[in-house]
């Protein structure tokens, strides 16, 4: 009896079941998919089965040690979580609905600042309420941009017939020709610079940028740069600034040509700060002639003998870490580090050269 009553509760004490007669550690070959977010404030991973004396499997608090049963599912230590830690969980189904609201909200704020008239492809709307056409052209563009959606879907009757169902006033405000999507695009595209321009020319620190050469499924050559910088209200911020494709050789020179280019675009000349790139030897000659440019274009001399770091291959190598910069021995052994750093105490060696690997650096 006493058997029965402990199964049937879906909240079990937690200083009773903690005694090592009642519950044990197990791992089953058999496993039941354990996917939700509570299972990241379990006392053991998603692996390691917690079961009581009558072998029903318990969920554990991490942070008090309150047990569930796991049979009893998930809304009861949900509700634990937010009422003794403060700590949301919010189902994939919530968090996606969120994430469609900021889009939303974004769209609306992006429309608002954007000054530019729709015209009517109507004389009246079908429907009370009218829909914002900036919002629509902005929710659109991002729509088949993000999702590699061809100009022309916009014509195709099947299509137009799904939007009329959702909302008749759709008709009134998007257009049926390809031309104008893309028209639409080039104009999103355009307004978003602009926007990214004046957000990196504010940045508090220099602007720093992780460049790299690949080749696209078509066969493209695209050099691809994106910039991190901290924003003006302090926080990390970074943005794909260009995606271009290169004409000709692969070399140095004709990559600082492109990234020179994107700087000048952006005005960002006298914010240029290091690079992240790969181990190829073409990299160090595009910063010799990225120096070389910005000397001749704008009288600022980039020193770069310290301007670049190495890729490790790792897979945390793209996260934040003390910035650690690519000192090739072969161009040291050409200057005196006296003369290209006031605090030569802060530099570290490692003993003897490895390929793949860094010679030495400096951390910040």
């Amino acid at each position: 009896m006493a058997s029965q009553q402990s199964d049937s509760l879906s909240i079990i004490d937690s200083g009773q079941s903690r005694a090592p007669c009642s519950s044990s550690l197990s791992t089953p070959t058999q496993k039941r998919d354990r996917r939700s977010k509570i299972w990241d404030y379990n006392e053991t991973s998603r692996e390691t089965r917690i079961t009581n004396s009558s072998g029903k499997m318990l969920w554990r608090c991490k942070l008090c040690h309150k047990e569930y049963l796991e049979s009893g599912g998930t809304a009861n230590i949900s509700s634990h979580l937010i009422k003794a830690h403060s700590v949301d969980i919010m189902s994939s189904q919530a968090t996606k609905v969120l994430s469609r609201q900021t889009s939303i909200k974004e769209a609306m704020a992006r429309g608002q600042e954007t000054s530019y008239k729709c015209r009517r492809l109507a004389e009246e709307p079908d429907t009370e309420h009218m829909m914002d056409p900036a919002v629509l052209e902005h929710l659109y563009v991002r729509w088949i941009t993000a999702c590699s959606i061809s100009f022309r879907m916009v014509s195709r009757e099947e299509f137009r017939a799904f939007l009329h169902y959702l909302n008749p006033e759709v008709d009134v405000w998007l257009p049926d020709s390809h031309m104008s999507i893309q028209a639409w695009t080039l104009r999103m595209y355009e307004n978003e610079r602009l926007r990214i321009q004046q957000k990196v020319q504010s940045a508090l620190s220099k602007v720093h940028f992780t460049v790299d050469l690949w080749s696209s499924p078509n066969s493209l050559a695209i050099l691809g740069m994106i910039a991190h910088y901290i924003s003006e209200n302090g926080e990390l911020t970074h943005y794909v600034l260009a995606l271009k494709e290169i004409e000709g050789k692969h070399s140095g020179e004709n990559q600082a040509q492109i990234i020179m280019q994107v700087i000048n675009d952006y005005g960002i000349a006298s914010k240029v700060g290091y690079f992240v790139m790969d181990n190829a030897d073409n990299n160090d000659t595009m910063t010799v002639s990225l120096s070389e440019m910005l000397l001749d274009q704008y009288k600022i001399y980039y020193n770069h003998f310290l301007t670049g770091f190495s890729a490790m291959a790792t897979s945390s190598i793209w996260q934040p870490k003390p910035f650690s910069f690519k000192l090739r021995m072969k161009l040291l052994q050409k200057r005196t580090i006296q003369s290209y750093y006031r605090s030569p105490q802060k530099l570290k060696w490692h003993g003897g050269e490895r390929k793949g690997h860094l010679a030495g650096y400096i951390t910040l």
